[in-house]
């Protein structure tokens, strides 16, 4: 029997045990280094093709800056004449600028004034806070097609495609929260006629929560909170696309309520200088007069008391005197060293206090 299989596993018997075996093979030396000889030569093959490309990269680079250097006169020349040319055209495709309207044009698709006009932000997670410039006149931003660049520059082609690839990415979420808006003012209007026909009793039920919670999932407290804030989201959609929340909205009703729209947009604009957010909301909003001010609580700092002072300054004189008692148990000499040390500070402190050490010890 080996001392290596245990006496409960009869000879011959791979019960239990891994397949292929109790014992997995074991390789050789050669074998070894063969695998490490073949993954030394895979990463120095990697390594020389990353190499060659970069290589071949910045010579591309050169022959383009070379080209650039040689057509650039030619190109002075006829720029006025390209200019007119091309004048009547759609940039869309290679500049990234011709998705954007003619100040005209806004004017004319949104009411707005020209300078009202701003530009997509940056994405921050939260939102568009501010309406993107090249909206149709409901508000929704068209998704560019495909379209192939006229550069055969590398560069330029690629920038040319992240352009496309960023103007989808962001009209696809300006006009994802757009119709988050539109599904907040339409099932408000419809919660509010229901509510106000008292259709219920139609449906055979007892009041306006049996009906939501029936028929919807929520009752009537939800469907009340959107009731009341569609006119607070129909007076900010032609602000912002922002997909708005219920809640942040909630300091904007009251604002509605007690002086219009137009407090609503004020105090929305206000807001957005920081993040929007329920509380900036309310502070915008007591900061341009729609609200009450924001009580600011006083922060109150504890003074420590001079009991508690001299008590901390007397446990930190016994811990000193405690840890020259623990130095004596490993290190006398060094402990009366610490101890004459600790003498002439207590003297040195007594002299600049104008205390007797004589009458101190007496007392």
């Amino acid at each position: 029997m080996s001392k290596y299989r245990p006496k409960s596993l009869p000879k011959g018997s791979d019960a239990g045990q891994p397949e292929g075996g109790a014992v997995p093979p074991v390789r050789t030396r050669e074998q070894i280094r063969a695998e490490w000889e073949a993954g030394r030569r895979a990463e120095e093959e990697r390594k020389a093709e990353e190499e060659r490309k970069a290589e071949e990269a910045q010579k591309a680079e050169e022959a383009r800056k070379a080209e650039g250097e040689q057509g650039a006169q030619e190109g002075s020349v006829s720029a006025e004449d390209e200019a007119a040319d091309t004048a009547g055209e759609d940039p869309a495709g290679d500049t990234g600028e011709g998705d954007q309207p003619s100040a005209d044009e806004l004017v004319s698709q949104s009411g707005d004034e020209p300078g009202a006009e701003v530009l997509l932000p940056g994405d921050d997670g939260d939102g568009l806070v501010n309406l993107p410039a090249n909206r149709d006149r409901n508000g929704y931003v068209e998704i560019q097609p495909f379209t192939e660049p006229d550069s055969e520059d590398p560069k330029e082609r690629f920038n040319h495609y992240a352009r496309s690839i960023a103007q989808a990415e962001m009209a696809a979420r300006a006009n994802e929260q757009r119709v988050k808006q539109q599904k907040i003012i339409v099932q408000g209007q419809n919660f509010l006629a229901i509510k106000e026909e008292e259709l219920w009793e139609t449906m055979g039920l007892p009041n306006f929560d049996a009906l939501m919670k029936a028929r919807f999932g929520f009752g009537k407290n939800y469907a009340n909170k959107i009731i009341r804030a569609v006119p607070v989201v129909m007076a900010l959609e032609s602000v912002t696309s922002m997909e708005l929340v219920e809640k942040h909205l909630r300091p904007l009703c009251p604002v509605y309520e007690s002086f219009g729209a137009d407090a609503v947009r004020q105090v929305w604009s206000e807001a957005s200088r920081k993040k929007i957010t329920e509380k900036n909301l309310h502070e915008a909003a007591a900061f341009l007069g729609f609200a009450e001010p924001v009580e600011q609580k006083a922060k109150v700092v504890a003074q420590p008391s001079r009991s508690a002072s001299a008590d901390a300054g007397r446990d930190r004189v016994t811990q000193a005197k405690e840890e020259i008692r623990t130095l004596r148990t490993t290190d006398e000499a060094k402990a009366r060293q610490a101890a004459i040390e600790f003498m002439k500070a207590a003297q040195e402190l007594c002299a600049e206090l104008g205390i007797d050490m004589a009458e101190a010890s007496i007392s």
